[in-house]
Formats: C-alpha cells, sequence, structure tokens
C-alpha cells in the first residue's frame, strides 16, 4: 500500500484552503463566499435530484422483476 495514503485528505484540505484564499485574493471576499455558497446549493440540489431519480429507476426494476443492483452501481 502507498504509505502516503491516509495524509492524501490533508493534503487535500491543504490545497482547497490555497485555493479559496487565490480566488478571495482576486475576485473578492463576498465574491468568494458567494461562489461557496451557492455550490453548495448547487451540489445539494444535484445530489437530491439524482437521489430521487435513483429511487425511480429502482422502483421501475423492482416492478418489472428484475434485480435493483444493476442501478445502485
Amino acid at each position: 500500500m502507498v504509505p502516503f495514503l491516509p495524509l492524501l485528505p490533508f493534503f487535500w484540505l491543504l490545497l482547497e484552503v490555497a485555493g479559496f484564499v487565490i480566488v478571495g485574493r482576486a475576485i473578492g471576499l463576498l465574491a468568494t463566499l458567494a461562489l461557496v455558497v451557492l455550490g453548495a446549493f448547487v451540489g445539494s440540489a444535484l445530489l437530491r435530484l439524482q437521489g430521487v431519480l435513483l429511487l425511480r429507476r429502482l422502483q421501475s426494476s423492482l416492478e418489472a422483476g428484475e434485480p435493483p443492483a444493476a442501478g445502485m452501481v
């Protein structure tokens, strides 16, 4: 196993914070915060939409008598 794999989330966090700092300097604090909040709302809406679509596919496959595992993958 790769020895630095457990540290990957920490490095990802550092890169994300550095990205926020760079974007914040380029477009300003309020615009950066607005983009972060907008991204959170869009991401939440997409997760909800995909969850509903998955449940509909699972329900239709169960009604057709097919195993639902293929839809979940």
